[in-house]
Protein backbone atom coordinates (compact mmCIF):
# COMPACT_ATOMS: atom_id res chain seq x y z
CA UNK A 1 0.00 0.00 0.00
CA UNK A 2 1.00 3.13 -0.83
CA UNK A 3 -0.27 6.65 0.33
CA UNK A 4 0.42 10.43 -0.34
CA UNK A 5 -0.85 13.12 1.22
CA UNK A 6 0.46 17.04 0.66
CA UNK A 7 -0.58 19.82 -1.57
CA UNK A 8 0.02 19.96 -5.82
CA UNK A 9 3.77 20.63 -5.62
CA UNK A 10 5.10 18.44 -2.40
CA UNK A 11 3.60 15.63 -1.04
CA UNK A 12 4.86 13.13 1.67
CA UNK A 13 5.03 9.29 1.03
CA UNK A 14 4.12 6.10 2.82
CA UNK A 15 5.04 3.19 2.03
CA UNK A 16 3.67 -0.67 3.55
CA UNK A 17 3.47 -4.06 1.99
CA UNK A 18 5.26 -7.74 1.76
CA UNK A 19 7.49 -8.78 -0.33
CA UNK A 20 8.54 -12.19 -2.18
CA UNK A 21 12.29 -12.12 -3.30
CA UNK A 22 14.51 -15.04 -4.44
CA UNK A 23 18.35 -15.34 -3.48
CA UNK A 24 20.13 -15.21 -7.12
CA UNK A 25 24.02 -15.08 -5.81
CA UNK A 26 26.17 -13.59 -3.91
CA UNK A 27 29.81 -13.19 -2.88
CA UNK A 28 31.98 -13.86 0.09
CA UNK A 29 34.41 -11.39 1.67
CA UNK A 30 37.75 -11.94 4.00
CA UNK A 31 40.10 -9.46 5.40
CA UNK A 32 42.37 -8.90 7.76
CA UNK A 33 42.39 -5.76 9.99
CA UNK A 34 45.30 -4.11 11.79
CA UNK A 35 45.09 -0.88 13.70
CA UNK A 36 41.88 0.88 11.79
CA UNK A 37 43.34 -0.65 7.86
CA UNK A 38 42.49 -3.59 6.41
CA UNK A 39 44.49 -5.37 4.43
CA UNK A 40 44.73 -8.59 2.29
CA UNK A 41 41.00 -8.17 1.46
CA UNK A 42 39.62 -11.46 -0.83
CA UNK A 43 36.08 -12.13 -2.05
CA UNK A 44 34.92 -15.18 -3.55
CA UNK A 45 31.63 -16.12 -4.97
CA UNK A 46 29.45 -17.90 -2.26
CA UNK A 47 28.69 -21.36 -3.59
CA UNK A 48 24.68 -22.23 -2.39
CA UNK A 49 24.30 -25.41 -0.33
CA UNK A 50 20.70 -27.80 -0.30
CA UNK A 51 20.99 -25.84 3.34
CA UNK A 52 20.36 -22.29 1.91
CA UNK A 53 16.67 -21.16 1.86
CA UNK A 54 17.05 -18.66 -1.55
CA UNK A 55 13.16 -17.80 -0.93
CA UNK A 56 12.49 -15.08 1.41
CA UNK A 57 9.36 -12.84 2.33
CA UNK A 58 8.88 -9.98 4.63
CA UNK A 59 7.68 -6.66 5.62
CA UNK A 60 8.72 -3.77 3.61
CA UNK A 61 8.05 -0.16 5.28
CA UNK A 62 9.10 3.49 3.82
CA UNK A 63 8.89 7.26 3.86
CA UNK A 64 9.38 9.37 1.44
CA UNK A 65 8.26 13.12 -0.72
CA UNK A 66 7.77 14.14 -4.12
CA UNK A 67 8.38 17.23 -5.50
CA UNK A 68 6.37 18.46 -8.57
CA UNK A 69 8.86 19.23 -11.07
CA UNK A 70 8.03 20.10 -14.62
CA UNK A 71 4.96 17.59 -15.49
CA UNK A 72 6.22 14.84 -13.54
CA UNK A 73 7.16 14.77 -10.04
CA UNK A 74 10.54 13.95 -7.98
CA UNK A 75 10.66 11.36 -5.51
CA UNK A 76 13.22 10.33 -2.37
CA UNK A 77 12.16 7.57 -0.49
CA UNK A 78 13.66 5.67 2.22
CA UNK A 79 12.82 1.84 2.69
CA UNK A 80 13.44 -0.91 4.97
CA UNK A 81 12.80 -4.76 3.93
CA UNK A 82 12.70 -6.85 7.24
CA UNK A 83 12.52 -10.71 6.34
CA UNK A 84 10.60 -12.80 8.44
CA UNK A 85 12.13 -16.84 7.33
CA UNK A 86 15.42 -18.04 8.81
CA UNK A 87 17.69 -18.06 5.93
CA UNK A 88 18.81 -21.45 6.33
CA UNK A 89 16.35 -24.80 6.19
CA UNK A 90 18.13 -27.02 9.26
CA UNK A 91 20.41 -24.13 11.63
CA UNK A 92 20.14 -23.36 14.89
CA UNK A 93 21.41 -20.53 13.51
CA UNK A 94 19.25 -17.21 13.23
CA UNK A 95 20.02 -15.58 10.32
CA UNK A 96 17.32 -12.76 9.02
CA UNK A 97 17.28 -10.77 5.95
CA UNK A 98 17.17 -7.10 6.60
CA UNK A 99 18.08 -4.07 4.39
CA UNK A 100 17.75 -0.82 4.23
CA UNK A 101 17.84 1.44 0.70
CA UNK A 102 17.37 4.77 -1.10
CA UNK A 103 15.72 5.59 -4.22
CA UNK A 104 15.47 8.63 -6.26
CA UNK A 105 13.25 8.67 -9.57
CA UNK A 106 11.54 10.44 -11.93
CA UNK A 107 7.91 9.53 -11.74
CA UNK A 108 6.14 10.63 -15.14
CA UNK A 109 2.49 11.76 -15.38
CA UNK A 110 0.41 10.60 -17.69
CA UNK A 111 -3.03 11.70 -16.70
CA UNK A 112 -5.02 14.10 -19.20
CA UNK A 113 -5.15 17.38 -17.51
CA UNK A 114 -7.47 20.04 -18.39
Amino acid sequence: AVFRFGSEKVKFVGYFGTYLSYWSGAYTQNSIQLDKMTDKAENANYVFTKNDRRFDMGLGTGVGVDFRVGKGWFELMARHNLGLLNRYKDSPLKSYNCNFNISIAYLFDFTKHE
